[in-house]
C-alpha cells in the first residue's frame, strides 16, 4: 500500500511540474487518469483527467484517443451508458486515424448497441396522412439514437419526390434529421429512408438504419383531402412493418416457460408493493429464462424505469416491442399522450418528467397533457393537482348540445338547424364540437389546433381563424356581430354559454 501512495504522489509532482501540451506530460496525466480508475476506484475524479488529456488531443492525438476510450469505460462503471456511447461515437468521429483504438470502439459500441439498428421513431409529416398543408416546408425524419453527422439517403425520384429547397442537416443530438422542401397541393409523395443499395442513414458505429417509407398527399387548394394510391399504401405498409426487426428464435423448454410466468407473477406483486429492486431481479431471472416473455419484459422495463434507471429501461421497452411493434410501452410520455389522444381517450393526463425546458413543456401540453410537473416535485403538490383535475373532469361530456335554433350531435356527427341539416366540413363540426363542450371558457388557437387538426399537422394558428370565420357564417345570425363564437383578444375564442 505505502509503494502506492509514494508512486502516486510522484504521478502528482510530475503533473504538476509538466507542461500538459507535451507529450510527457499527456503520458504521465494519462497514467495519473488511470491510476484514479483501476487503483484509486476514483471514477469521477478519472473522468475528469481523462477530459483534461482530451483538451490537448493536438499535442499527441494517440494519448487523446486513449483517453477517450478511457472516458468512456469510466462512464460505464458508473453504469451511464448513455454517455459511454456518447464518448466512443465522439472517438470515432474525431480520431479516424488511431486504428486500434477505433477498432476498439466500434466494438464496444456494438456490444452497447442493444438497441441493434437505428428504428424510425417520428417523422413530420406522419406517413399516410393524406390532408398534410402545402405549405409544409420540411420533411423530417427522427431515429432512436444519435446518428452520424452529414450522412443520409432521402431516397425517391421523378414527380412523387419533393423539391429540395436548403441544405439537409441533423440537429444537435444527431437524431432528427431535416430536408428542405417545397410542396405543391393535391399531390402525393414517397420519401424514402435508406434502400436496399442506398443506406447512408447510420450511426457513428456504421450500423445502418431500417428502411422507412414517408407516403403523404397534401391537401387540395379547397382544402380537401388527397387520395393515395392503394398499391403504393399497401407496399409502404409492408416496408415499414418488416423495419420492426423480429424476435431472435430461441428454444425455450416447457419447464423454463412455467418458470418464467411464475417469476414473472412474483415480479409484478414485489413491483405493485413498490419493490422495485427486488422486483428488476425477480423479472430478469424471468426473461432469463423465456427471454420472449411480455409480461415479464414489460415488468423489468417498469422497474427499471420508476427506480430511475433510464436507459435501461428504454433498451428493455425496445426488445419487448420487437416480439409485439403493439406495446405502448416502448413509447416516451409524448407519444403515449398523443396515442391516448389520437385513439379520443379524454381521461385526465399529468406528464411527470426531468424535461423542464419550455419547449418540453409546450410540447407536452400541446399533445394533450392537462398537467405538465418536472422534477423534482413534492408528493402533496402532485395529489393536489390530481384531485384538481379530477374534480374539473368529474362529469362525462354530453353527446348532444342545443343553443338557439341548432342542435349538435357528436355521435352522428351532424348539426341541425330548426331540424333541418346544416352542411360543415369535418374541421368545423370538430371545433364547433370542441367550443359547445368547453363553452364559457377561452379556448386558445392551440389548443384548438391540437384537439381538432391533432399534434402532428403543419398548419398555422390562422387556419383556426379561417375556420373560425366561415363556421360563423353558417351559425351566427349576424357573423359581423357573433352571438356564439366570441374572440378573446390575444388568446382564442369563447363559446357563449349563455346561448346554450
Amino acid at each position: 500500500m505505502g509503494k502506492a501512495i509514494v508512486v502516486f504522489a510522484v504521478l502528482l509532482a510530475v503533473c504538476a511540474a509538466s507542461a500538459p501540451a507535451a507529450t510527457d506530460g499527456l503520458a504521465v496525466l494519462l497514467e495519473k487518469g488511470i491510476y484514479q480508475e483501476e487503483t484509486a476506484g476514483d471514477i469521477e475524479a478519472a473522468i475528469e483527467t481523462y477530459k483534461e488529456v482530451i483538451e490537448v488531443e493536438r499535442a499527441n492525438r494517440s494519448y487523446a484517443a486513449d483517453a477517450q476510450l478511457r472516458l468512456a469505460g469510466c462512464w460505464l462503471k458508473l453504469g451511464d451508458e448513455e454517455k459511454a456511447r456518447s464518448a466512443l461515437m465522439a472517438l470515432v468521429a474525431q480520431f479516424p486515424g488511431e486504428d486500434a483504438a477505433v477498432a476498439t470502439a466500434l466494438k464496444q459500441l456494438a456490444e452497447l448497441t442493444a438497441l441493434g439498428p437505428p428504428v424510425v421513431v417520428s417523422t413530420q409529416p406522419r406517413a399516410f396522412t393524406d390532408d398534410v398543408s402545402a405549405s409544409l416546408d420540411r420533411i423530417t425524419v427522427t431515429f432512436d439514437q444519435p446518428m452520424m453527422d452529414g450522412s443520409w439517403s432521402w431516397t425517391g425520384g421523378g414527380e412523387t419526390f419533393p423539391e429540395t429547397t436548403g441544405a439537409i442537416h441533423y440537429d444537435e443530438k444527431r437524431m432528427t434529421c431535416t430536408m428542405p422542401v417545397k410542396l405543391e397541393p393535391g399531390k402525393y409523395y414517397w420519401i424514402g429512408i435508406n434502400s436496399p443499395s442506398h443506406k447512408n442513414f447510420q450511426t457513428s458505429a456504421r450500423v445502418a438504419a431500417r428502411r422507412y417509407v414517408i407516403l403523404f398527399a397534401t391537401a387540395s387548394a379547397d382544402g380537401q383531402a388527397t387520395a393515395i394510391p392503394g398499391d403504393r399504401v399497401a407496399s409502404s405498409r409492408q416496408i415499414n412493418a418488416a423495419s420492426m426487426p423480429a424476435p431472435a428464435a430461441k428454444d425455450v423448454s416447457e419447464e423454463q416457460k412455467r418458470k418464467a410466468q411464475i417469476l414473472s407473477e412474483n415480479g409484478w406483486a414485489l413491483w405493485r408493493e413498490r419493490k422495485l429492486s427486488q422486483a428488476e431481479e425477480v423479472f430478469t431471472e424471468a426473461v432469463a429464462n423465456d427471454p420472449t416473455m411480455e409480461a415479464a419484459l414489460n415488468g423489468l422495463g417498469w422497474s427499471r424505469l420508476n427506480q430511475g434507471k433510464t436507459t435501461l429501461a428504454r433498451e428493455t421497452f425496445l426488445k419487448l416491442v420487437e416480439i409485439n411493434p403493439k406495446h405502448s410501452a416502448a413509447l416516451n410520455g409524448f407519444e403515449i399522450c398523443r396515442v391516448l389522444r389520437g385513439e379520443g381517450f379524454e381521461m385526465p393526463i399529468i406528464m411527470l418528467t426531468a424535461k423542464g425546458e419550455e419547449s418540453d413543456v409546450v410540447l407536452g401540453l400541446n399533445l394533450g397533457a392537462d398537467d405538465y410537473v418536472t422534477k423534482p416535485f413534492s408528493i402533496r403538490e402532485l395529489l393536489a393537482r390530481a384531485a384538481a383535475l379530477l374534480r374539473r373532469n368529474s362529469g362525462e361530456a354530453p353527446d348532444l348540445f342545443c343553443f338557439g335554433d341548432f342542435e349538435l350531435d357528436r355521435r352522428s356527427r351532424r348539426l341541425t338547424r330548426a331540424g333541418d341539416d346544416v352542411d360543415l366540413t369535418p374541421k368545423e363540426f370538430g371545433v364547433l364540437a370542441l367550443m359547445c363542450e368547453k363553452a364559457g371558457r377561452a379556448l386558445t388557437r392551440d389548443v384548438i389546433l391540437s384537439a381538432v387538426w391533432g399534434w402532428d399537422a403543419f398548419v398555422t394558428r390562422r387556419s383556426v381563424d379561417r375556420c373560425v370565420n366561415t363556421l360563423r357564417g353558417k351559425i351566427e345570425p349576424d357573423p359581423a356581430r357573433p352571438s356564439y363564437i366570441h374572440t378573446v383578444r390575444e388568446v382564442g375564442y369563447r363559446f357563449d354559454a349563455a346561448a346554450l
